[in-house]
C-alpha cells in the first residue's frame, strides 16, 4: 500500500502544537515505510546480482545445512526423521522441518510447538508465523515463513509419510538417492505444513518455467551433498535417483 504524501500547509494559518506533533508523526511513518520498501527492493537487487553459479552455490550450501541436521537427527534417533508425524487416525500433524528445529539452533521455537495438535492449530499460530528462511532457497522472493525445500515422499523414497528409514537401508547408495528438492516458488508451502513432494512429480517439475535456478533444480542427497540437476536429465535416471533401494545398479550421480 503506497501512503499518500503530506498535503501542503498554508504557513499563514496558525497550527496548534498537537497538529505539529501529528504531522511530525506522519512524516516519521512515511520515512519508516520508505526505509522498509527500500530494504525489500535492495534485497531483491542483491539476490539478482549474483551469477547463476553463485545462486546455485548459495542454495546448495543452505540445503546442506538441512542435510547435516538430518544426519544429527539420525545419530540421536537411529533413523532419518519421518516426512510427518500423524495422529491416531493417521492424519498428518507436523513436518520433518519442525522435527529438525533442535538441530538448527531453534530449540526454543521447537518447545513452543504443541506436537499433539495440528501444525495450523490456534495453539501453534505463533510458531507458524515465525520466520524460518533456512527452509527456502536464499534467492526466493517469498515470505520468510514459506518453504521451497521439500523431501521426496513415497514408498520407495527415504521419506514415506510417518515411516522412518535407517541409512543402512539406502542400498542404492547415499550419493545416488535424493532426499530434498528445491521446488519453484509457485509450489512453496508454509514451513510447518506437513506436505512434501511425490517422486512422480519430478519429471514435470524440471520442465517448469519458474524454476528457482534456470535450466534445472537443486537436489540434496542422502550423503549430505547437494547438486544442480540439469533439466535435460533423462526421466528414468531421475526416477532412479528418487529410490532408496530400487536396485537399479548404476551410479546415477557420477557426473554431478
Amino acid at each position: 500500500m503506497t501512503p499518500n504524501p503530506d498535503s501542503q500547509v498554508d504557513s499563514t494559518i496558525p497550527v496548534s502544537e498537537s497538529d505539529r506533533i501529528i504531522r511530525s508523526g506522519d512524516r516519521i511513518s512515511l520515512i519508516l515505510i520508505g526505509v522498509l520498501f527500500a530494504g525489500i527492493a535492495s534485497t531483491a537487487v542483491y539476490s539478482s546480482s549474483f551469477s547463476p553459479e553463485a545462486r546455485r552455490a548459495r542454495c546448495c550450501a543452505r540445503m546442506e545445512q538441512l542435510l547435516l541436521a538430518m544426519d544429527q537427527y539420525h545419530v540421536d534417533y537411529g533413523s532419518f526423521p519421518p516426512a510427518c508425524t500423524v495422529d491416531r487416525e493417521g492424519r498428518p500433524l507436523h513436518s520433518w522441518r519442525t522435527l529438525l528445529l533442535p538441530y538448527l539452533n531453534q530449540s526454543s521455537l521447537y518447545h513452543q510447538i504443541d506436537l499433539t495438535r495440528p501444525w495450523n492449530a490456534p495453539e501453534n499460530s505463533r510458531a507458524f508465523q515465525t520466520a524460518m528462511p533456512l527452509f527456502q532457497c536464499p534467492c526466493a522472493r517469498l515470505g520468510h515463513n514459506q518453504s521451497t525445500y521439500l523431501v521426496l515422499n513415497g514408498p520407495d523414497c527415504i521419506f514415506n509419510a510417518d515411516k522412518t528409514m535407517q541409512i543402512r537401508q539406502i542400498t542404492d547408495g547415499t550419493a545416488n538417492t535424493i532426499a530434498i528438492v528445491d521446488v519453484p516458488e509457485s509450489m512453496a508451502i508454509p514451513w510447518m505444513q506437513p506436505v512434501d513432494l511425490s517422486p512422480d512429480m519430478l519429471p514435470s517439475i524440471k520442465r517448469m518455467e519458474d524454476l528457482s535456478h534456470s535450466g534445472g533444480l537443486i537436489a540434496g542427497f542422502a550423503c549430505g551433498k547437494s547438486h544442480f540437476i540439469d533439466s535435460g536429465i533423462d526421466d528414468n535416471t531421475l526416477r532412479h535417483l528418487s529410490t532408496a533401494a530400487g536396485g537399479e545398479g548404476c551410479n546415477c550421480a557420477a557426473n554431478f
